[in-house]
């Protein structure tokens, strides 16, 4: 595990959300920004607030916001600041390459600069984001694989990202090749949002498997929101975690309001990986693995799944996934459960498998289950999964 202490996490917000409002927009991003203990960074995402460039700092000297010309707004990490959001940028994407290149001057000035290397240097950068935010955070490890690693060999980068999409329809801000003017030195490097670059060690990312259906009754959601998911290119550790249901619905969650039932499983995927690479939190989201399976027999129960808001199943009456753009291009090549009946993804049957092992394998095999293979003391101590089984027809009461 990396030190805590020299550990700095960036979390790059989605297009309209931003960093005070999080009770409002009860996404994952900022509540994990705001809940976090040690060295970090946030950065509102486009169209989250008029001007673009609202920053949430938190590095040593106590934790205040900033505004587009680095003065402080207000302190404490409790109150809330009333922002307009820019449903404009938030379609186009203006004001991404904005907080990029703001992460770029705050990467060199706090980490990379001379005067930054006199001091304790960063020797893990998390980068955490959601959607532009997930893209965001790509561009960003370029950065630092180009600029940061030659200046601080040892340092390692992670990355967990939710649902990363570069635009409607492609729209966007993003540039092949990017300068920075260090002073002494300039830099140019290329990027490619579609590949992870070598900085990265290891790499999680949650995919929405299902973008069926329009937006406004319009735009068709394969076309807004298509997957911009980075390939492994040179990182070892590479996973991707497929959520049934739309794009909000793995990251919508928080201790306040609730949210989605994927987005609970998506929160606690993130803290966990956060903290296993040194990033610490003041409150818990991560949850235990029989948590985890049961939370997943709720989406898969059709009787239960679909009615929390922003769960979007998207089981079709056999429990396939229904067909669409991202089934076929991305959800596909990362589960090997998509058409099972009862499996929601491979984190499901992992889960299971670890805590039930039995009930697993005769999952997994096609095999008949009967009352001795899940007794009443299973179902005490799992009921969703019980209500589950009966409800998808693989155990009859």
């Amino acid at each position: 595990m990396a030190n805590p202490d020299t550990t700095l996490t960036i979390y790059f917000c989605g297009s309209g959300n931003n960093l005070t409002a999080y009770k409002a927009h009860k996404h994952a991003v900022p509540q994990l920004c705001k809940v976090a203990r040690n060295r970090h960074i946030g950065y509102d995402g486009p169209g989250g607030h008029n001007t673009n460039t609202l920053v949430y700092e938190m590095n040593g000297n106590g934790t205040f916001y900033r505004d587009d010309k680095g003065n402080k707004v207000h302190t404490g990490p409790d109150k809330d600041v009333e922002v307009d959001s820019n449903v404009g940028s938030q379609a186009s994407g203006k004001g991404a390459n904005m907080m990029i290149k703001k992460s770029f001057e705050w990467l060199w000035y706090h980490c990379g600069s001379p005067a930054a290397l006199l001091k304790k240097p960063v020797k893990t950068i998390n980068l955490c984001g959601f959607s532009r935010g997930s893209v965001n955070a790509v561009v960003a490890a370029y950065f630092i694989d180009a600029v940061l690693k030659p200046r601080i060999p040892t340092l390692t980068v992670n990355m967990f990202v939710f649902d990363p999409v570069k635009g409607s329809g492609g729209a966007n801000e993003y540039n092949q090749t990017y300068h920075f003017d260090a002073g002494f030195k300039k830099y140019s490097f290329g990027v490619d949002i579609h590949k992870l670059p070598p900085v990265v060690q290891d790499f999680k990312a949650t995919v929405a498997a299902n973008m069926a259906g329009t937006t406004a009754g319009v735009i068709s959601k394969d076309w807004g929101f298509q997957s911009t998911l980075p390939t492994q290119n040179k990182t070892p550790n590479y996973e991707v975690v497929v959520m049934p249901g739309g794009h909000n619905s793995g990251t919508k969650y928080n201790l306040e309001n609730k949210g989605s039932n994927m987005g609970r499983i998506g929160i606690s995927m993130a803290q966990e990986f956060l903290s296993d690479h040194g990033s610490q939190f003041s409150a818990n989201y991560v949850m235990s693995t029989r948590q985890t399976v049961e939370a997943y027999a709720i989406a898969r129960n059709p009787g239960k799944g679909v009615k929390a808001k922003d769960d979007f199943a998207f089981f079709d009456k056999k429990g396939h996934v229904k067909t669409s753009k991202r089934r076929a291009e991305v959800a596909g090549r990362y589960n090997d459960w998509l058409d099972h009946g009862f499996f929601v993804n491979n984190q499901h049957a992992k889960a299971l498998k670890k805590v039930l092992p039995d009930l697993e394998h005769r999952l997994r095999m096609g095999q008949v289950i009967g009352p001795n293979d899940f007794t009443a003391t299973h179902k005490f101590a799992y009921p969703e999964t019980y209500d589950a089984l009966v409800a998808t027809g693989y155990l009859s009461e």
